[in-house]
């Protein structure tokens, strides 16, 4: 089975984790085909695509990482660490920290891409879910399902603030352009 799917930015593949299979998939959008199975760890979750189309991140949540996948090659490359059981993910607005939830710890781990280590963590809440960036490009948004919050959380000083929300929210998606955050 799929769980999450990404497409890349050239909108030509759509990239999809395998959970069970410990790999991701890439479906020409064209062709309407899988074209590239490539194995990424254990436990795949989320999909990351850089805005050139040139570079995959995967989350992997049975072993802690985010494996790199060259996009020309379809090969995996190096495998970044990320935090306990990391899951969702966004970019900084300059692509150079991928910020992860890790729902079992209740923490989002700055992870630097260059370095590939866990730079700075923050504690949110527990059972994370869905993580994005506002429009400002620096405040995140975390949900918190067994907290009922929507979290803003400023990654320089680490600064929250918290929104009451009912019933476990999941899913966000920050709408660029209209200061908006969408929650399930």
């Amino acid at each position: 089975f799929t769980h999450h799917q990404a497409i890349t930015p050239d909108g030509r593949y759509v990239l999809s984790t395998h959970p069970t299979r410990n790999a991701m998939s890439a479906m020409d959008i064209v062709g309407n085909k899988i074209v590239h199975t490539v194995p990424t760890g254990a436990g795949p979750n989320f999909t990351l695509v850089t805005s050139d189309s040139r570079r995959a991140y995967v989350s992997n949540t049975g072993d802690g990482t985010i494996r790199e996948v060259d996009l020309k090659t379809w090969k995996p490359g190096r495998a970044l660490k990320a935090g306990p059981g990391p899951e969702h993910m966004v970019f900084s607005a300059d692509e150079k920290t991928i910020y992860v939830a890790n729902p079992r710890a209740g923490t989002v781990s700055a992870v630097s891409v260059a370095k590939g280590v866990v730079v700075k963590t923050f504690a949110v809440g527990a059972n994370l879910h869905g993580i994005d960036i506002g429009d400002d490009g620096k405040t995140l948004f975390v949900s918190s399902q067994k907290d009922d919050l929507l979290v803003a959380l400023d990654p320089a000083t680490g600064a929250q603030r918290k929104l009451t929300l009912a019933s476990a929210p999941y899913h966000l998606n920050t709408i660029r352009g209209t200061g908006k955050v969408y929650v399930s």
